[in-house]
């Protein structure tokens, strides 16, 4: 079955500042790469969350539930994640794919159809 979505590049931030004065983003850093389906980037923040917390992207947990996370952006560029108005992470699109299963692996594939990974 083959599902279509995007890939989106995630960077992690080095932040300065503190809850009384707001936040910059001094730096930010390349992480793994995530693919998300395009049913669940048309659903709501919260469906989203929970799907990046099954890959392994974020950890939710009893105090940080998927309902507290504000998104911002948009899927065709970059989202942003925020925590009680503290920037987190982003998710910076680098393209289309279509995730398929053959014989029991699992790969990605633009959409001409070449081969990108196996996931």
């Amino acid at each position: 079955m083959a599902e279509q979505g995007k890939i989106f590049q995630v960077w992690t931030y080095d932040l300065w500042g503190n809850d009384e004065d707001g936040y910059t983003v001094n730096d930010r850093f390349k992480n793994e790469q995530v693919f998300i389906p395009n049913t669940v980037l048309d659903g709501s923040n919260v469906d989203l969350c929970k799907y990046l917390a099954e890959q392994g992207t974020i950890v939710l947990t009893d105090t940080l539930k998927a309902e507290d996370i504000d998104i911002n952006g948009e899927s065709d560029f970059t989202l942003y994640f925020e925590y009680e108005g503290k920037p987190d992470f982003e998710l910076e699109k680098i393209g289309d794919a279509v995730r398929k299963e053959e014989h029991g692996v699992i790969s990605l594939y633009d959409l001409e159809g070449n081969h990108l990974n196996d996931l």
